[in-house]
């Protein structure tokens, strides 16, 4: 059995974690311009690799949801 990992989500704890990330990410975005202040092109930079890792952990949620969604 240590070569299978069993994870626990329910639909509702997805739906409020793929709800509450796609609620701070625009926070986090406007913070992160704000710490690199003037240096624009670092901050685009950094935005758009957050918004990346963002976007990835929130698509994977929602293959999750629909996967779980398909099995009922």
């Amino acid at each position: 059995m240590d070569k299978y990992k069993v994870l626990k989500f329910s639909k509702e704890n997805l739906e409020d974690s793929i709800a509450a990330l796609s609620g701070i990410k625009p926070m986090l975005q406007n913070l992160v311009r704000e710490i690199n202040g003037m240096n624009k092109e670092q901050a685009d930079f950094d935005v758009k690799e957050m918004d990346e890792h963002f976007e990835t952990a929130i698509n994977a949620m929602v293959t999750m949801l629909v996967f779980m969604e398909n099995q009922d």
